[in-house]
């Protein structure tokens, strides 16, 4: 039948290949903010001359019986097609559709930016901090002319004194570094996929979708853009099931692509999925905080041992 069967990076995958077909649906991707109250993450990975340069967008969901959780909506590759290797776009052209996806995943009739939670990897050889956070701290003008307020990391030290100057600067962007968190967000990746609190998308490449309805099943057609952000969520799935852990001799561990994928494939896609989960991670984390611990009577534990069994 043509099938092709992935086995994904085997016992050392972080993330099964079972665990993200567990996770998936069948449903249509999200392009923009069509409520104006969703929150979402944005994740960047930025490249200019290797490898690809991602960003990944998430919607977070309150879930009433896990809490929070992520689902998948968009994964843009910031490629030039006109080049002969297909490499990244050149970073202004990358800043202009980032600003517009800011726009469109915040929402109209939202304050800026109040429904957007920015992480960009801060490697160096990204131009993270000098390409691309740098650039976003100005106001600036959109393609109508409407003013949009810069964005910062107040926190990071790099910024100390230009927070001061950027007092408008919405404190919405997260810069992390690559050689400091990769262990962290990629063991937040294992955990948050083991948990079931990362949704993605089914796509088997056809114009439409076929969704289950009360037994029966509703078509919907896919335009261009929906399509694009379905296939590059699949190779996404593809690349993170590929994923390993490895532990050194010294007692360190190391994350990368299986041995037998390193020269054939990029993991940019499933590093901008763990920079989402290490963001789920802290998002959930605060809210445990936050939330009052409750004085429990005896009569009120039995909910407690009759759990409610849940699908994804």
């Amino acid at each position: 039948l043509f099938n092709k069967f992935r086995k994904g990076g085997g016992q050392n995958a972080v993330v099964s290949m079972d665990t993200l077909i567990r996770n998936s649906v069948v449903r249509k991707p999200l392009l923009y903010n069509d409520t104006g109250k969703k929150k979402f993450i944005f994740c960047y990975d930025p490249a200019r001359n290797f490898d690809g340069s991602i960003l990944a967008i998430f919607q977070i969901i309150n879930d009433k019986d896990v809490g929070y959780k992520l689902q998948i909506e968009n994964v843009v590759s910031m490629v030039d097609m006109s080049t002969k290797n297909k490499t990244p776009l050149p970073m202004p052209q990358q800043l202009d559709i980032i600003k517009d996806l800011m726009i469109r995943y915040n929402g109209e009739r939202s304050a800026e930016w109040e429904n957007i939670e920015f992480y960009i990897d801060a490697g160096s050889g990204g131009g993270g901090i000098s390409a691309v956070a740098d650039q976003l701290m100005d106001e600036w003008s959109d393609n109508l002319g409407q003013k949009h307020r810069g964005v910062i990391d107040s926190e990071h030290k790099q910024y100390e004194t230009a927070r001061k100057k950027y007092t408008n600067a919405m404190p919405i962007i997260h810069l992390i570094d690559p050689q400091g968190y990769k262990k962290v967000i990629y063991d937040a990746l294992g955990k948050m996929m083991n948990l079931n609190l990362i949704e993605f998308t089914s796509y088997d490449n056809k114009d439409y979708l076929s969704v289950e309805n009360q037994g029966k099943f509703d078509t919907f057609n896919l335009n261009d853009d929906e399509k694009m952000a379905l296939l590059q969520i699949e190779l996404m799935k593809n690349e993170a099931s590929y994923m390993c852990r490895y532990d050194n001799p010294n007692g360190g561990v190391q994350y990368e692509l299986a041995k037998d994928k390193k020269n054939t494939m990029h993991d940019d896609r499933a590093y901008t999925l763990a920079l989402g989960a290490y963001a789920l991670a802290l998002l959930r984390r605060v809210d445990l905080l936050n939330t009052p611990k409750q004085n429990l009577d005896p009569t009120s534990l039995v909910k407690f041992r009759q759990p409610k069994l849940r699908s994804l």
